[in-house]
């Protein structure tokens, strides 16, 4: 199931949701977790964009440009993110409401904005994906709630952390 962080939490916390993979921003007390790994941050540009050509981006080059991200109440702890990565880059963007996914990448196909994503398999149909520089990235952890998870949950457990400790899964954040 692939949704807002938001409803995924909540789905979780009300026991809809046995487990999800988050970034650990989105952890709290109450739920348990196992950091999987880290993932950099990329940009994702237009084909017709001025920043859509190869190897990576500079930071100052993102500085004055437009970003879209999700602009909904669920979607907030990513857009959190996002404004928090420009911010540490030292880069002022205008963020711009442009709803889920799909929404996104029309935005940023069209040439229109920017977006931040952890996946180049965000870039499709006309938009390109380049790393940033300096590298910034999201650690990612699964996270559940039962202190004591039933079998299937508990070897979903156990796999993702035999996993953490034997390599580096490739994870993804997208609105």
């Amino acid at each position: 199931m692939e949704s807002y962080a938001g409803t995924l939490l909540r789905d979780l916390r009300d026991g809809r949701l046995d487990a999800m993979i988050a970034p650990c921003e989105f952890g709290s007390a109450e739920l348990r977790h196992v950091r999987l790994g880290r993932e950099p941050w990329l940009v994702l540009a237009g084909r017709g964009h001025r920043l859509a050509g190869a190897g990576p981006v500079a930071a100052a080059e993102l500085d004055g440009e437009r970003f879209v991200v999700t602009g909904h109440r669920d979607g907030a702890g990513y857009d959190r993110l996002v404004a928090d990565t420009l911010g540490a880059l030292g880069v002022t963007a205008a963020l711009e409401r442009g709803g889920p996914g799909p929404a996104v990448l029309a935005a940023v196909a069209a040439g229109d904005a920017l977006a931040l994503t952890t996946t180049p398999d965000a870039a499709i149909g006309g938009v390109v994906a380049r790393a940033i520089n300096p590298a910034r990235g999201v650690e990612f952890a699964l996270l559940w709630r039962d202190e004591t998870p039933a079998p299937a949950l508990g070897q979903l457990i156990r796999c993702a952390e035999g996993r953490a400790r034997a390599s580096r899964p490739r994870l993804a954040a997208v609105a």
